[in-house]
């Protein structure tokens, strides 16, 4: 198999992968509604930030298995494996302690609603808890290249997770049914994720190890320190806005806001798995130019032309799946303000990736991803009460914007050619979101509307930016 040919197979899994995770992710929201309404939908999208909250368990060592991987020390590996699920099982208890105790606050909510919350939290927890022990065996079969094994063990799961909520909501209508559904996903996917690291290296250790000495823990930690900074920073501005917002506005904003953020996050998140495949070319310096150039095209470009199309077409779309919630005014606000965003932070995914595993240091990408989650908090914070959703959506675009020029200005540490380069490999991104929006729009002035109305003018759209994406990758190759 030639090399291009096994990127894209590895794009393909990868994205694959994402998709069973957004079918879980997407189906549950119309199920909670259906269900228990938009309160219920506004519950649960605060329960899943709670639970996301223990994504920084394992303290970032995730990277030093990636390191330690391509330097090809297996004793390095397996011992970082061991020391990281020590460590998951030390912070990810306290984490979710902490997360229920200061984030599940729906004071506004009906008293049967809080109580809910209460009983079915522990258990969503303790699945958040068990996925976090996946984190080190993922981290080993990215860099290796098994995103097909990665796939089948994210599809098994959230066939599990669909069926489970879908069938639990039918016998009774509480959000203890898609907790309990996210706690057996959980199970099945570390499971399958940790037999594949095994695959890879039949001595990867299944249980904890304790550091042989302070200095191991502390090289483990100092590696990790960057991607902990950064994951810490991104829960703190993307998935705590809701949060915020919940604290100033209703709950039908909120739950407007919530539909609007998920469906442009697993839209975003589906597309940006071209970076996770493309891994093993980014971590050899030799590759790492050409990968950084065409990943940056090609997710840019499906990112820019997918959101226009989204923020001018899916409205359709957007009410078939969440109902009421996506009709409130604030879901197009929202939807507009977050498109615009992913499709910046798609612009310089990839160039983070290259500078994470190129640079002088993790902290070279590291530190302007943080300075932008900061911007967005802050943001967030100075104008939530007073503009709602405007707000905390405005302050993940503007953060992007931040974080986008800061990268770039770094980028020729690890790719060279300077501002042509940036040039180069932006300007598909930009001309596929130009043309995406053109068609978006003026299909939008035809009487048409309706879920089929919705599901044609995206793909309309979408092909439309896809295609000036292709030209203009030719264009400036």
């Amino acid at each position: 198999m030639s090399r291009g040919k096994g990127t894209f197979g590895a794009i393909a899994a990868a994205v694959l992968r994402h998709v069973a995770t957004a079918a879980s992710g997407l189906l549950t929201i119309p199920l909670v509604v259906r269900a228990m309404g938009a309160d219920g939908v506004a519950a649960w999208t605060l329960l899943g930030v709670a639970a996301f909250a223990l994504g920084v368990a394992d303290l970032g060592m995730g990277v030093a298995i990636q390191r330690a991987a391509a330097r090809g020390d297996k004793d390095a590996v397996r011992r970082a494996i061991g020391i990281s699920i020590t460590t998951v099982l030390v912070i990810a208890p306290l984490l979710a302690v902490g997360s229920y105790t200061f984030l599940l606050d729906l004071e506004s909510a009906p008293p049967a609603l809080i109580a809910d919350l209460a009983r079915s939290a522990p258990v969503a927890l303790l699945g958040g808890v068990v996925a976090a022990l996946a984190f080190p065996f993922r981290a080993l079969a990215v860099v290796r290249g098994a995103m097909r094994p990665l796939a089948w063990a994210r599809g098994a799961a959230s066939a599990l997770q669909i069926g489970i909520t879908a069938g639990g909501l039918a016998w009774s209508p509480s959000l203890m049914a898609p907790a309990v559904a996210l706690l057996v996903a959980a199970v099945v996917e570390t499971v399958i994720t940790a037999a594949t690291a095994r695959s890879i290296d039949r001595e990867v250790p299944f249980g904890p190890r304790l550091p042989r000495s302070v200095g191991e823990l502390g090289g483990l930690l100092n590696q990790g320190a960057a991607t902990v900074a950064v994951n810490a920073a991104a829960m703190v501005a993307l998935r705590f806005d809701v949060v915020v917002l919940s604290r100033v506005a209703p709950l039908a904003v909120v739950a407007a806001y919530g539909v609007a953020f998920r469906a442009v996050d697993q839209s975003f998140t589906l597309a940006k798995q071209a970076s996770a495949a493309l891994m093993p070319r980014l971590a050899r310096a030799e590759e790492r130019t050409q990968a950084t150039r065409f990943g940056t095209a090609l997710l840019g470009g499906v990112v820019a032309s997918g959101m226009a199309a989204l923020a001018t077409q899916g409205d359709g779309l957007l009410v078939a799946w969440a109902g009421d919630a996506a009709r409130h005014p604030d879901t197009a606000v929202a939807l507009a303000l977050l498109a615009a965003g992913a499709v910046v932070a798609a612009g310089h995914e990839v160039v983070a990736s290259a500078l994470t595993l190129g640079g002088r240091s993790a902290w070279r990408a590291a530190l302007p991803l943080t300075i932008g989650y900061a911007v967005n908090v802050a943001v967030t914070l100075a104008g939530a009460s007073r503009f709602g959703v405007v707000a905390v959506a405005g302050g993940t675009l503007v953060g992007n914007i931040v974080t986008s020029v800061l990268l770039w200005r770094r980028a020729g540490e690890v790719v060279g050619g300077g501002s042509g380069f940036a040039l180069r490999a932006l300007a598909p991104v930009g001309l596929a979101g130009l043309a995406a929006l053109i068609v978006g729009v003026s299909i939008g002035r035809l009487p048409f509307e309706g879920l089929l109305a919705s599901v044609l003018g995206c793909l309309l759209a979408t092909s439309a930016g896809l295609a000036a994406m292709g030209a203009a990758r030719r264009s400036f190759a």
